[in-house]
């Protein structure tokens, strides 16, 4: 199973989407706190998690993540501000990976494209980084 948390309704349907298309089972939640509240980390192979959200924003979701026992499960963070520091904070919270949301836009382009027959396969670039975790 593989988490995904973002506040927007959209990525988190594309990252779904993209997700399902490779093979992979995957569960949405709108907020790090629904996250939180409602999964063991156990249960779950990697977590896709957005940097910038309302109430808890990524890192803080992280950090009560590993508080928490979370600390088997891979974290993938996906944000539109992927600046150095940006990558040496997440990897120091326990992160394993930093994607730039244009990355993920990228490969559900491509992807949808591969669907309706515009390209003979998927990228699957996210998917293979999730699974590879």
């Amino acid at each position: 199973m593989i988490f995904i948390v973002d506040d927007d309704a959209p990525t988190r349907d594309s990252l779904r989407l993209l997700l399902e298309a490779e093979g992979f089972e995957a569960r949405e939640f709108g907020a790090g706190r629904t996250f939180l509240e409602g999964e063991r980390p156990a249960d779950g192979d990697c977590l896709i998690l957005d940097l910038t959200m309302p109430g808890m924003n990524g890192f803080e979701v992280l950090r009560e993540l590993r508080r928490r026992g979370g600390d088997n499960l891979p974290v993938i963070i996906v944000t539109a501000y992927a600046d150095s520091a940006t990558r040496s904070r997440a990897a120091a919270g326990g992160a394993l990976a930093v994607l730039e949301s244009r990355t993920v836009q990228a490969n559900y382009s491509y992807w949808s494209g591969a669907r309706s027959g515009s390209h003979t396969s998927s990228s699957g670039t996210l998917a293979r980084s999730a699974a590879a975790l």
